[in-house]
């Protein structure tokens, strides 16, 4: 067990290194899954890169569905993905088969959607495939953490 825990380790600093990000493609978001996964047109389903927001039967899990609901579906938004190889078959997926992919909204689609939920204190911030804006995110869920917003409320780690 302690081989396969290394192995694993090893592999995601290996994948932490080398992963990064590719050119926007601009899609249409039919479904909200939860707080952090996504359905666009054409079935093509995504986690969004660098949170990990409540589940659905989890304290404020309802509150963060209904808020990435209300602010994504329907609308069209950028999606940048993230690739070992800057190839379509580098992608990197979660274990649901979801890829990870960093979500750009609004008129000019200039809103990291990441980096609000972790604002609004409706996300944690997700290493495990860091993002461009890692240091940015962390800043973002220590202000949240300070200001007790969202699910720091009672939290305090």
């Amino acid at each position: 067990m302690k081989s396969f825990l290394k192995t694993v380790f090893i592999f995601s600093v290996v994948i932490a290194i080398t992963v990064t990000p590719v050119s926007a493609n601009t899609l249409v978001i039919k479904k909200v899954h939860d707080g952090d996964t996504i359905e666009c047109e054409g079935g093509f389903k995504a986690h969004i890169s660098g949170v990990n927001t409540p589940d659905l039967d989890e304290k404020f899990g309802q509150k963060v569905f209904e808020f990435t609901k209300n602010e994504l579906e329907g609308e069209l938004v950028a999606v940048y993905s993230y690739t070992l190889n800057n190839n379509a078959d580098g992608i990197v997926y979660d274990k649901d088969g979801y890829a990870f992919m960093k979500i750009m909204y609004g008129d000019d689609h200039s809103i990291d959607f990441g980096a609000l939920l972790i604002k609004k204190g409706l996300a944690r911030v997700d290493k495990r495939f860091p993002i461009d804006d890692l240091d940015k995110y962390i800043a973002l869920e220590k202000e949240a953490k300070e200001k007790k917003v969202g699910i720091w409320v009672e939290n305090s780690d």
